[in-house]
Order: structure tokens, then sequence, then C-alpha cells
């Protein structure tokens, strides 16, 4: 096992790969992640919006909210709460932890709302 925070966290990326406005998207089992390094923290989510499935990544994020470039649905990346757009659903989102140079990612989606 390849982790120092047990079996439910992968390690996704050095620290240097996310500098402070940056976002990548990273494969966790068969599902896209992106993470974005805001001034508020580091935050990982499902690359796809739950309305039309648009890739979230490619979308605008401002603060913590990132905004669907398909129809505008904006989610609040802290809670996963969808606060505008076509759809109701709550964004996927999973915990981020730093350690050892690197940020792990939890496993299994979390729904925070």
């Amino acid at each position: 096992m390849d982790t120092q925070l047990g079996p439910d966290y992968e390690k996704v990326c050095g620290v240097e790969s996310l500098p402070l406005g940056a976002t990548i998207v990273v494969q966790m089992a068969d599902k896209p992640v992106a993470l974005t390094h805001c001034s508020q923290g580091v935050f990982a989510f499902e690359d796809y919006c739950p309305h039309r499935a648009g890739p979230l990544s490619e979308g605008q994020i401002d603060g913590t909210v990132v905004t669907c470039g398909w129809h505008q649905a904006k989610f609040d990346l802290a809670t996963g709460v969808c606060l505008a757009g076509p759809t109701k659903q709550s964004l996927k989102t999973r915990r981020v932890k730093s350690d050892a140079g690197f940020y792990w990612v939890q496993k299994a989606e979390m729904m925070i709302s």
C-alpha cells in the first residue's frame, strides 16, 4: 500500500505540480478527478458536471466556485452544493490532504452538502 494516510487516500501528485491558481486532472480508479489550488486551499472534485457531464476542469474557477463551461451551473468546491444553474444536484467532492510533499485524495467521493 503506497500511503501514509491509510487505505482511504491515494497519492496523486507532488505539491509542486499544483501551484496556486492551477487545476489538474488525475485518474482515480475509473474516474477523472480534478484538483484545484486557490487561496482558500486545495479542492478535489469529480471532473464532470452532474447536469450533462461537462468537464468542470475546463470551466472557470473563482475562489471556491467552479462554473461549468457548458451550461453555467455553479458549484461550491468546499461543500459540493449547487449554487446556480440548470441542475440542483450537488457536485461529488473528495477530501484532500498534504503530507510529505504530496497531495493525497480520498478514494471515494463524498457528498458534503
